[in-house]
């Protein structure tokens, strides 16, 4: 064999080494990404978790005709918003036909998608751990939670929902929380 033969023999050979390591390199890639995945899924899968655990099940009652009518319901307790407590209209007791807990007023509030909605306020009646006693809630047709019928924020739970509320501007702030 000739030198020019030994040299292309070793040049084709390291060549296929690098090949190799660069296989190795995108196998050691594609581990990483599938580890990154599942953990992400755990990590999600265990909020879900969490987000289930906060779920109570409490009371909303509504007066009709003189009669108050009580039924239990699935809430979360997770958000800041000072403005209104947001309450799903298909659920029971029915919100859309119930010109007696209407207050005739209405609030715009932020989506979740940043659209503005126009939300008819209703007067309720809340019995659960964090509050007792007639309240305004807005009422929508729907949550962005599934299963989850009313969601409870700092304005009436105070403290209970978000501890410390310095990212608010201090006109949202109630005093004393």
């Amino acid at each position: 064999m000739s030198e020019i033969e030994d040299s292309a023999s070793l040049q084709v050979r390291l060549a296929e080494i690098e090949l190799e390591k660069e296989k190795l390199k995108l196998q050691e890639i594609s581990k990483q990404r599938q580890t990154d995945l599942e953990r992400d899924r755990m990590k999600h899968q265990h909020e879900l978790e969490l987000a289930k655990l906060q779920l109570e099940e409490n009371k909303l009652s509504l007066e009709r005709d003189k009669q108050r009518e009580s039924v239990r319901f699935p809430h979360a307790i997770d958000t800041p918003n000072p403005d209104v407590v947001p309450v799903k209209s298909s659920g029971r007791p029915s919100f859309e036909d119930n010109v007696l807990s209407a207050t005739g007023d209405s609030v715009l509030v932020r989506g979740f998608g940043s659209t503005q909605l126009n939300v008819p306020l209703h007067c309720v009646n809340l019995e659960s751990d964090l509050v007792r006693g007639e309240v305004v809630v807005g009422v929508l047709s729907v949550l962005p939670v599934e299963g989850v019928d009313v969601i409870l924020g700092n304005d009436l739970a105070g403290a209970l929902v978000w501890g410390d509320l310095w990212w608010l501007p201090r006109s949202l702030r109630r005093l004393g929380s």
